[in-house]
């Protein structure tokens, strides 16, 4: 009967300390959601990562920003907004536009995804007068597991 009482005690403290943590909640931990894996995770990553790639050479706002998360910040200053007028922007002065990427490293730690990977990309003025798009290097991206999808939180070069 004591063991019974120290391990209801040793329970509760735990429960009280978990509890009392400013910590994240397991429910929004992706695994939690649907069971997922952390292979799960990082596969979801990666297709988040294709789909904008997918989205800039087709030149479709509608779809990058649909991986952007509300709280988007880059070290260029841009928030959620100014990552969408950038955007706007560049499908308004190129076209033709080509990204070629090597396959990223990605690593997730809890609610959040590290993504680097080696990109190029390339694409042509819609003024002739202008000068053609050509930038290659590396980058960082993270996101954030957000209403059930992982967004993108911040967007930059790896320094």
């Amino acid at each position: 009967m004591v063991r019974l009482g120290r391990v209801v005690l040793l329970a509760a403290g735990l429960l009280v300390l978990v509890g009392g943590c400013q910590s994240v909640s397991l429910d929004n931990l992706p695994w939690r959601s649907r069971l997922m894996t952390a292979a799960d995770a990082e596969a979801q990553v990666r297709q988040v990562m294709d789909e904008v790639q997918s989205g800039m050479q087709r030149q479709s706002l509608f779809q990058v920003m649909g991986h952007v998360s509300p709280n988007y910040r880059d070290k260029a200053g841009r928030d959620y907004v100014g990552i969408r007028e950038y955007l706007r922007q560049i499908f308004a002065n190129y076209r033709n536009i080509r990204i070629v990427r090597t396959p990223p490293k990605v690593e997730i730690q809890g609610q959040y995804a590290r993504v680097v990977e080696s990109f190029g990309a390339m694409a042509d003025p819609v003024d002739r007068t202008g000068l053609p798009l050509n930038i290659q290097g590396q980058t960082v991206v993270l996101l954030e597991w957000i209403q059930g999808a992982w967004k993108i939180l911040e967007w930059g070069p790896l320094y």
